[in-house]
């Protein structure tokens, strides 16, 4: 298995704990096998890397998952930002909400982005260099977005409800 829950022992109450009262729900082994049906590991390209013209690396895949993946499940993906560039260069709706997140990864300053990004919406270009995340309702026009400069990579998040990622293009 590629994911393990670690065994839980309780040697008696410690500060703020406290063992759960009665026996287990599940035997230790029927409870690892329904946690491991939510712990996975998956990439949405194969080598995980979208390079620039000139062979740098822009961005490499961390996760993603959906109803592909684990049915029933939204849509959530996440990349690493490694360098600067344009990404997603079609302005597109989507029919359901999407939030967005890019996230710097100083642990000394979470709230810096570690470059500075550009991103297109609803008409308008926004310019930040601090960790956000953008709410897009149903139908508002976004992208292109840039990042256009880069300290430290940045990790970009996207969720919709629905269980694929779909988008119509303006």
């Amino acid at each position: 298995s590629l994911f393990r829950v670690p065994s839980l022992s309780y040697d008696g109450p410690g500060p703020g704990i406290h063992p759960p009262p009665g026996p287990p729900a599940y035997e230790e082994e029927e409870a690892m096998a329904d946690a491991e049906k939510r712990f996975f590991s998956y990439h949405k390209r194969p080598d995980g890397i979208i390079y620039h013209e000139d062979g740098s690396k822009f961005c490499s895949s961390a996760q993603l998952i959906n109803g592909e993946v684990m049915p029933g499940c939204m849509h959530l993906s996440a990349v690493w930002y490694l360098s600067p560039g344009l990404h997603d260069t079609h302005t597109h709706i989507h029919d359901v909400d999407e939030v967005v997140g890019f996230i710097g990864t100083d642990p000394e300053d979470t709230e810096s982005l570690g470059g500075t990004l550009r991103f297109f919406v609803d008409g308008e270009w926004v310019e930040t260099d601090r960790s956000c995340f953008i709410y897009l309702p149903a139908g508002v026009p976004h992208c292109p977005y840039e990042i256009v400069s880069l300290e430290r990579p940045i990790i970009h998040l996207s969720a919709l409800p629905g269980t694929s990622y779909t988008r119509t293009d303006v």
